[in-house]
């Protein structure tokens, strides 16, 4: 049992023995420090054979929000994740966290933490052992400390019944919870996602889902998550970074994102099916102007803004 005292930190009675801690918010996971992320023309380009898998990225993720990395299979995504938790050194440009210029400094510097795609759990290890392994790795944590922290995101991941378990026989999303707490606990300042649901079944998916979104709402870390499911980034996100060959092509809310589009990528990527795209002619009449289709013919409304939109252009999208 867990006992609470007004000024004097975190009070816990353990057969018989009371222990104070000095620093009452390291018990609760909640209250994480929101970061910034500032990416500056980055590019990382692989020579064997010559791929450039981003190519001059600058974008802002904003503190405490969900921001999505979405496009399809090969876009650069994960490599651009991986650079940001420095696993990978971008061929040119910077990482900045809060201001500073981390691109030189390497993962475990970064105060990252980051779940992939295949679930990274230890069977030979307990439920329970393998959420507190970066808890353990730190040494600056007493044990009823990281006791608190593994039980409670044990209870918002709803792991505790498995605690005590090995995690060979759980199923697959029930191993990608663990991998999720274990990032959690440590409290990082920023959370990487890499594809987590994935593998999942589909009930399965989308009860992660649900929970990701409610972790994020309660802790408010900055978030990133990476996936080709339109349906994970419009639902998780507050923002969405659609890429394709290596470049970030528009970065909106989800709401613009759909209704309006960067350009014909991002209108056929997003939705199902996608936008209908219309190869049209421009015609100047007069001081009249017409889009023109075998199909039709249209006037367009004599304004400014259009014929500035329009002008030199032969033919548009519509």
């Amino acid at each position: 049992d867990v006992e609470r005292s007004r000024g004097l930190g975190d009070v816990y009675k353990r057969q018989g023995y009371i222990y104070l801690t000095k620093e009452p918010e390291k018990v609760s996971c909640r209250g994480f420090i929101m970061s910034e992320i500032y990416l500056e023309h980055v590019t990382k380009i692989f020579y064997k054979p010559y791929t450039v898998a981003v190519d001059d990225v600058t974008i802002r993720f904003e503190p405490g929000k969900t921001s999505s990395l979405l496009g399809p299979s090969g876009c650069g995504k994960t490599t651009l994740l991986r650079i940001i938790a420095g696993l990978l050194k971008p061929t040119r440009g910077k990482v900045y966290i809060n201001g500073e210029d981390v691109s030189g400094i390497p993962p475990h510097l970064r105060d990252i933490g980051m779940v992939h795609q295949f679930a990274v759990v230890y069977d030979t290890m307990s439920v329970y052992d393998n959420i507190a392994i970066p808890l353990k790795s730190k040494g600056k944590l007493s044990r009823y400390e990281i006791d608190a922290r593994v039980k409670e995101v044990a209870e918002l991941l709803e792991l505790t019944s498995v605690l005590e378990r090995s995690p060979k026989g759980l199923d697959i999303g029930t191993r990608q919870r663990i991998a999720i707490a274990r990032a959690l606990a440590k409290r990082p300042s920023i959370l990487l996602l890499d594809e987590p649901l994935t593998n999942l079944d589909p009930a399965s998916r989308l009860r992660l889902r649900y929970k990701l979104k409610e972790l994020q709402r309660e802790f408010k870390e900055t978030l990133i998550y990476v996936t080709h499911d339109q349906a994970e980034s419009m639902t998780l996100a507050d923002k969405i970074a659609i890429m394709n060959q290596g470049r970030i092509l528009q970065y909106d809310t989800p709401r613009n994102i759909y209704d309006k589009p960067a350009d014909t990528f991002c209108a056929t990527f997003i939705g199902n099916p996608g936008m209908n795209l219309i190869p049209v002619g421009v015609e100047e009449v007069a001081d009249q102007v017409y889009l023109v289709h075998s199909c039709f013919r249209y006037k367009l409304p004599p304004t400014r803004e259009i014929r500035e939109l329009l002008a030199g252009k032969e033919k548009v999208i519509l």
